[in-house]
């Protein structure tokens, strides 16, 4: 199964290629057809991007264009909490033990 195979990357650090990310997402999209959804992270290569084009009908692209600053200083106050895998914003979400 192709999710079984994207979970070895994903257990080794490593990132999903694209075609095996594709064929996953794909899969669970055609099961969707009926509904709306919205994906966030995918897609995030042209290939990918490409592949969608061809199989789905998009009917709203929503795109966020976050000045880089922005983005360094939310993932410099981002924190995750191992045991639960929660995730706070010392700016904004503090966990209330810090």
């Amino acid at each position: 199964e192709v999710g079984v195979i994207a979970k070895t990357y994903i257990n080794q650090g490593q990132l999903i290629p694209d075609d095996i990310m594709t064929r996953l997402m794909l899969n669970e999209l055609k099961n969707l057809h009926r509904y709306h959804w919205l994906l966030d992270g995918f897609p995030r290569t042209v290939p990918q991007a490409e592949a969608l084009d061809e199989t789905c009908q998009i009917d709203t692209v929503i795109n966020l264009d976050v000045p880089f600053e922005t983005i360094k200083q939310r993932l410099t106050a981002r924190w995750i909490h191992p045991g639960s895998g929660r995730v706070y914003n010392l700016e904004f979400n503090p966990p209330k033990d810090v």
